[in-house]
């Protein structure tokens, strides 16, 4: 199945932590409870569920990415930041049956790409910079950026 967008996620504030998320599948609380203060995206593929979560932090904003599998099983996520860099979440779009993009830090357009199994990471810059991860050998899907640079580099040349 392709990835689509999902509108039949949705978050309220959590009552037990003003800074984390409980997560709402069709109206129904699915016992997620994900720490950020807003959620700005969701996708589904084939029963699994991507949500994007912003918090924002002191002097940066952080992006996590989390899979939930058909159980709302976390079974991956990853971490978007820039430090000293205002994110501001955009233009979140399926671009094709496993693949979107979105815009975060200042306008750098990222991309996401859902594998329909498990694949080989390395533990350490597997996704590039600004991303980080658990540790661990496999990853459901991979976010990219058109080039390598630090999103500081980004807003340095853009001036």
């Amino acid at each position: 199945m392709p990835l689509k967008m999902s509108s039949e996620i949705t978050s309220q504030q959590a009552t037990e932590d003003p800074y984390a998320l409980r997560i709402f599948f069709q109206g129904k609380f699915c016992g997620v409870v994900l720490p950020g203060e807003h959620l700005v995206g969701a996708l589904s593929n084939d029963g699994f569920h991507i949500l994007f979560v912003v918090d924002n932090l002191s002097y940066q904003e952080l992006l996590t990415i989390s899979m939930f599998d058909r159980s709302w099983k976390r079974v991956d996520t990853a971490d978007v930041r820039g430090p000293m860099n205002l994110g501001n979440f955009e233009d979140l779009a399926v671009v094709s049956e496993s693949k979107a993009s979105f815009k975060f830090l200042e306008d750098i357009p990222w991309t996401l790409e859902v594998y329909s199994k498990p694949r080989f990471r390395l533990p350490i810059f597997s996704d590039g910079l600004g991303v980080s991860r658990t540790w661990g050998w496999t990853r459901l899907f991979r976010i990219r950026r058109p080039s390598g640079r630090l999103a500081f580099f980004h807003i340095l040349n853009k001036k």
